[in-house]
Order: structure tokens, then C-alpha cells, then sequence
């Protein structure tokens, strides 16, 4: 009995013996196993410095975009390039998973640019402070070119030619794996913008490292063209389907086009009534026919709140006490019209009409200002009208009355009114005609209107003083 008991007490103690070992063992494997186990001793520390260095053949600035691991660097706030103490410094430790993972992205990067087969050596190297210097040395691989492109099924739609100029890739350049998918995009969209709405296009390559030199397949299944059966109105209650549909620039009976479904959605959105807009075709469940050379459309709307309120108050030393408020209505007699009452206010509390006594204690810069006595205000009404003669024109209108001072400078007064017209003359290009009218008056010191509008004569300067007309009209493009 007592023989079998040591013999227990050997197997439990070799048994928690042998669990030990394999713990260590573990432990150790673990601590060696990881990625770049060559540099485990460099890991957590701080990163000083990271290079790029060896053939680059790229923008080094999108290489340096492309590595995650980055140096110790001073900046305050993301823009100013120093510290304050340890205010605004940012500390990078080094990672040895995101290491490996950057040299992994720096040789996709460079094969999705045509360069396959670039290796990419990696030197961690010590520095003072228990700091540590990352470089990577760039070898990159031959560059492979596309020696064909080939593109199917769109003869008859899309001029080949024209097709070809469009596309990302070229016969002869360099064969970009980010260039051949978005150009069986861009295939698509041409089919798509023509009203083959159900069009797909089938890819393929095939890439010879040896000769470097690659091939690129598209076969496009175009579909019937598509035309518009139906369109249905989801939401949009206080704007309307009548409404609704004059910002639509597509009909029952179109051919369904995504450059209009697009436009469309875009003129909803244009409208401040409107927090939600999307125009597309509907799901099939919605479809009104089976057949696929018809299709309905869905106009999905949701609405913001009617009417919007700001209010706002402030203080300056010159200016005092300053307020602006506004009211606006974004669905003003119907049709997502927009009408905007406004008004600013300022120097008030330090002299007449609202003598608070604040030019003794917040205000003391207004007792400097021979104008603190002058309110200055602006009152303004805003109109806009979204549709006027089709859905790419946009008229607006305001009228004002304002009365503006400069410290110790001059006071202007008047009254006025703008006019525009919009329209959108191309995509992405609008052109704007404009038409001001303003009647109003200018008071200052002689010195001023000698200094500043050198007019030293006293008659000229009398009659700049007088209330006068100030009209303009101009025309202005933007793409």
C-alpha cells in the first residue's frame, strides 16, 4: 500500500512536471511564431522613423498612403507640426502584424499598377531613446503590359472606338488589376446610360509573368432596351406627386436611362423640403409587367420638418450685444417654394435706442466709436422658386433693407433687391444671370472719403453723400 502510494505521488508530480514543460514550450512558440519573428525584440517599441527607399516607380506619396505603419511625429490639433509639452504629440509603437501587413499591401499595391513580382526588404534598426528605424527597400518586378483588349456585344450600341477611349486600360500600357475591373464598369454605365437597364458584363484575363504580358476579355450582355411603364411615389405627402413629378426629368414611356434616374433624384434632393430622395427601379414584387423590355420606376421621398427656426446672440467689445434671427418656410404656397424672413442686429446696450449702460463694463470699445450711436440691422425676405419653365431653371429673389457703420469710418444705408435665374446648361455646369438693384446713401468724415475713395473735393463728396442708384446685371458659370 505504501509503495503504490509514492508510485501516485511520482506520476502527479512528473504529470505536473511535463504539463510545465509544455506550457514553456507553448509560451515560447507563441512569442517566436508571430510574424517577422526576426524583430520580436523591437516590438512595442517607438517607431522614430520609417523610409521608403530602393526603384520607385510610383507616387511616393500614395505609397507612404498605402503603409499603416507610421513615426512618432509633433501635431497640434492634425495641422501644426509641433508639440506643447506632450500636447499634441502623437506616439506610434511598433506592431509587427501591421509591419508584415504593409509589406504585404506595398507588393499588392505595386502588382495592381502592373508590377508584378516586386519584393520588398524590411530593416528594423535601433535608435536612442529605445526607439526604433523602419525602412523599406522597394525592388519592384517588371512591369507587364496589356497586349490585347477585347471587348464583345456592344457593337451595335456603343461605337468600339468611342468604347475604347473611355476605358481605364489601353492596349500597350501597363496592365492595372484596379484598371481592368473598373473598366467593366465603365462598359456597363455606357449600356446602362443608353437604356439597356438590365445589361452585365463578363471579365477575364490571363497574365503571362514570363513574357509580361497580359490579355483582358469583356463580353457584354446588353438585354432588351428598357422602357419606363410606370412610376410609383413613396412618402412625399406635403410635397405631392404633382409636385413630385415636375422635379422628375423622366416620363412614362421614356427609355429608362441611369444619367435621368440620377438627375431626377438629384432635383429632389436639390429641394430643402426633401431630407431623402431616391429614384431607381422598382423591386420586382413593385413590377406592374413581367416582361423585361418595360420596367416601373419607384421615387422614394422623406420630408423635413415645414418650417425651421434659428435664433442666435452674441457680444463684442465694438459691436456690443448682437442678435440674428430667421424663419423659414420650405413649402410656401405648395411646391417645395422656399420663403426665408431674416434679420441681424448689433451695437445695441451701449447708446440710444437700447442704453443699457454696457459701454462701461463689456462693451468699453464702443465708447472709442464716434458711431456707437447708429444700430446697424439687416432685414431681408428670400424666395425661391425650384421649377420655373422645366426642372433645370431655379429662380430666386430677395429684398433687403440694411444699415451697416465702420468704427469711426462711415455709415451706410440702404434698400434693395436681387434677382437670379439658374440653370443647368450641362452636367456639372450651371450658369447664372443676376440682376441688382440697390438705392442708398453713404455718410463719413471728409478725411475718409479723401483717404478712401480719393474724392477731396467738397461738391463730389456732397454728392456721394446723397441717396443715389446702384444697379448691375451680370452672367456667371460654374463647373
Amino acid at each position: 500500500m505504501h509503495q503504490m502510494t509514492v508510485s501516485r505521488r511520482m506520476l502527479g508530480i512528473c504529470f505536473v512536471f511535463l504539463a510545465s514543460t509544455l506550457a514553456g514550450c507553448a509560451t515560447r512558440t507563441g512569442a517566436n511564431g508571430g510574424p517577422l519573428p526576426q524583430f520580436a525584440e523591437y516590438a512595442g517599441r517607438e517607431v522614430g522613423r520609417v523610409e521608403v527607399e530602393g526603384e520607385i516607380v510610383l507616387p511616393r506619396d500614395s505609397l507612404e498612403a498605402v503603409i499603416v505603419t507610421q513615426a512618432s511625429r509633433c501635431r497640434i490639433l492634425g495641422l501644426l507640426p509641433f508639440c506643447i509639452g506632450r500636447f499634441g504629440r502623437e506616439t506610434h509603437q511598433l506592431n509587427l502584424n501591421e509591419l508584415a501587413e504593409d509589406v504585404t499591401r506595398i507588393r499588392l499595391y505595386h502588382r495592381d499598377h502592373g508590377y508584378y513580382g516586386t519584393r520588398v526588404v524590411l530593416n528594423v534598426d535601433p535608435m536612442p531613446r529605445e526607439r526604433v528605424s523602419v525602412r523599406f527597400l522597394i525592388e519592384p518586378g517588371n512591369r507587364v503590359t496589356l497586349d490585347l483588349l477585347s471587348v464583345e456585344g456592344t457593337a451595335d450600341i456603343v461605337p468600339l472606338e468611342e468604347l475604347r477611349r473611355k476605358l481605364p486600360i489601353q492596349e500597350g500600357g501597363p496592365f492595372r488589376r484596379i484598371g481592368f475591373l473598373a473598366s467593366s464598369d465603365t462598359i456597363r454605365a455606357e449600356l446602362l446610360r443608353r437604356g439597356y437597364a438590365y445589361a452585365q458584363v463578363l471579365r477575364n484575363y490571363s497574365l503571362d509573368t514570363i513574357a509580361n504580358v497580359a490579355t483582358a476579355e469583356y463580353v457584354a450582355i446588353p438585354g432588351p432596351l428598357v422602357r419606363i411603364d410606370s412610376i410609383m411615389f413613396y412618402g412625399g405627402e406635403r410635397l405631392g406627386e404633382r409636385h413630385a413629378r415636375r422635379q422628375l426629368s423622366i416620363r412614362e414611356g421614356d427609355i429608362l436611362r441611369t444619367t435621368e434616374l440620377n438627375r431626377s433624384q438629384r432635383n429632389l434632393f436639390d429641394l430643402g423640403l426633401v431630407n431623402f430622395a431616391s429614384v431607381g427601379i422598382a423591386p420586382d414584387t413593385l413590377q406592374l409587367n413581367a416582361d423585361s423590355a418595360s420596367a416601373s420606376v419607384l421615387v422614394q421621398i422623406v420630408e423635413a420638418p415645414r418650417y425651421l427656426v434659428d435664433t442666435s446672440a452674441g457680444f463684442g467689445t465694438v459691436d456690443c450685444v448682437r442678435g440674428r434671427a430667421s424663419w423659414t418656410d420650405r413649402n410656401f404656397f405648395g411646391g417645395a417654394r422656399r420663403f426665408e424672413v431674416s434679420g441681424t442686429v448689433s451695437k445695441l446696450g451701449a447708446r440710444a435706442p437700447l442704453d443699457l449702460g454696457l459701454d462701461q463694463s463689456l462693451c468699453r470699445g464702443a465708447r472709442l466709436d464716434t458711431l456707437s450711436n447708429i444700430v446697424d440691422y439687416r432685414v431681408a425676405a428670400d424666395f425661391q422658386q425650384p421649377r420655373l419653365f422645366g426642372s433645370r431653371n431655379l429662380f430666386s429673389a430677395r429684398v433687403f433693407a440694411e444699415q451697416a457703420s465702420e468704427m469711426d469710418a462711415y455709415m451706410r444705408r440702404g434698400e434693395g433687391a436681387q434677382f437670379a435665374l439658374t440653370r443647368e446648361v450641362a452636367p456639372q455646369t450651371l450658369m447664372t444671370a443676376t440682376a441688382n438693384v440697390e438705392n442708398g446713401l453713404t455718410l463719413a468724415d471728409p478725411v475718409v472719403f479723401c483717404t478712401g475713395f480719393e474724392t477731396c473735393d467738397p461738391e463730389a463728396i456732397e454728392v456721394l453723400q446723397q441717396r443715389r442708384w446702384s444697379n448691375s446685371i451680370g452672367v456667371t458659370a460654374i463647373q
